[in-house]
């Protein structure tokens, strides 16, 4: 690279590095050895956090991107306080009604999550960076996770409510790479600073400041004039629960047959949503015949919810009924162990 040109190198886990200028040009040479290969596990973290690796960059700080994007994001007229249109006020107003506040915020997000579907086609790189406007996504009635933020912070501002976008990895990279470069993200969410509340719109199936373990407690980059750095919160340990009751009957044939109800909460009910959501695209009965396969005693049944998985307005309850027919041998005198 030209020895004037900023730029900075690190090395992590192993991997050695040189750095010289020869006349006018800067030579940076990295050199690994005697590197075993990673063996592939389930769920494991990004392989990046495990092997030798180079990083350059030519962004002075994380402040810095958070001030470009920022900035790039006003020149692409998406701004990250957009303009306010008699189409966004009027929606805004429709969706909040007479609440105010966090409560204005929460009928918002709600509102976004269940009336916007997800599409992402970029046809140049630059347009993973840049957001429609909120006319265009409302026309569309589609978006990917920078429309759904640029939006919720139209219909926000339409209430007096600020907000940032914030750029976040929402997968399995946990780390901090050693130098600012935009491949630490892949997903904008967006932070509402009067509550110091986190939000991810396009997570249809999670209510306001629900974060799963794969937001949960990340590094991120907020979009401000001056560019602002932080970490998510770790979620509460009562946040992610649920309560489970159920009854088994045995019958005189050896058969048993049950009644469960579960009640999850936060992340665990956001995962029961969707899982339920898919499992559930073509009949209940199937669903829960395929899960009841996959146990010791087999059998066939039936699981419902309380509310559709997408009405976040709701507490979403399953309730099932099983039967495992003569899963027990019985006789004079009958042992076995019974998991339910």
């Amino acid at each position: 690279a030209p020895k004037d040109l900023y730029l900075q190198a690190k090395t992590v886990r192993g991997m050695t590095m040189t750095d010289t200028v020869e006349g006018p040009t800067r030579v940076i040479h990295a050199t690994v050895t005697n590197t075993k290969g990673i063996i592939p596990e389930v769920n494991m973290v990004n392989p990046l956090q495990l092997i030798p690796a180079l990083f350059v960059s030519g962004i002075p700080s994380w402040k810095d991107l958070g001030k470009t994007l920022y900035g790039q994001a006003n020149q692409a007229k998406a701004t990250t306080t957009p303009p306010l249109t008699p189409a966004i006020k009027k929606l805004s107003d429709q969706i909040v009604g007479t609440k105010k506040g966090r409560a204005a915020a929460e009928a918002i997000y709600t509102w976004l999550a269940t009336h916007m579907n997800y599409v992402a086609v970029y046809l140049s790189p630059e347009q993973g960076f840049f957001a429609h406007t909120p006319e265009e996504i409302l026309k569309n009635g589609y978006g990917d996770c920078k429309d759904y933020t640029a939006l919720m912070q139209a219909l926000l501002a339409a209430q007096n409510i600020k907000s940032e976008r914030v750029i976040v990895n929402w997968g399995d990279l946990f780390a901090v790479a050693p130098v600012p470069f935009p491949g630490q993200f892949n997903h904008m969410i967006i932070y509402l600073p009067e509550y110091n509340l986190y939000a991810n719109p396009t997570d249809r199936f999670s209510n306001m400041g629900v974060l799963g373990p794969l937001l949960a407690g990340k590094f991120v980059v907020r979009a401000t004039p001056n560019g602002a750095v932080g970490f998510i919160g770790a979620q509460p340990e009562d946040v992610a629960s649920y309560v489970h009751t159920g009854t088994a009957h045995l019958h005189e044939d050896g058969t048993l047959t049950g009644q469960d109800t579960l009640h999850p909460h936060g992340p665990v009910a956001s995962s029961f949503r969707q899982e339920y959501s898919a499992g559930t695209s073509s009949s209940t009965r199937l669903y829960a015949n395929a899960l009841l396969q996959q146990t010791y005693l087999g059998g066939y049944g039936n699981i419902k919810a309380s509310a559709r998985p997408s009405d976040l307005t709701l507490d979403f309850v399953l309730n099932g009924s099983w039967t495992s027919p003569q899963a027990i041998t019985m006789g004079a005198s009958t042992e076995d162990t019974v998991y339910v």
